[in-house]
């Protein structure tokens, strides 16, 4: 079978067979999505958005709450087995509050009331630090 368009710059002046495709999958696009997810890795998190609640993973790292339907609660992965700090943002503005649990400092948990209102916690062994 043929393929009438160029797959790549190396290919861009006849038709491409199926080992064409093959290879340019292989040595440009598979890469790519490698250097991509290994980027990601690196960074060690991701955005999550919620408005229920919801017990995080430890690979957040920036997690945007929407409490308009209703009081949120979050609670957070075990200190020990995350790395990366995490930033919990209240988005929305209503009189809902957005609960945050877990072993934060000397308590165990804090509250987010205002729209905007966040907190930014780094993992400890035992415990997270506001």
């Amino acid at each position: 079978m043929k393929y009438n368009f160029p797959v790549s710059s190396a290919l861009s002046n006849r038709a491409a067979s199926e080992e064409d495709v093959a290879g340019v999958l292989n040595g440009e696009v598979v890469p790519m999505v490698r250097r991509i997810q290994e980027a990601v890795n690196r960074t060690g998190g991701y955005l999550r958005r919620v408005d229920s609640y919801v017990t995080l993973y430890g690979n957040e790292a920036l997690v945007e709450v929407d409490a308009t339907d209703g009081a949120v609660t979050v609670t957070l992965a075990d200190p020990a087995s995350t790395w990366r700090e995490v930033k919990i943002v209240k988005t929305d503005a209503s009189g809902n509050a957005v609960t945050v649990e877990g072993p934060i400092g000397g308590g165990t948990s804090v509250t987010l009331a205002a729209q905007y209102d966040a907190t930014l916690l780094w993992p400890g062994l035992e415990k997270f630090y506001e």
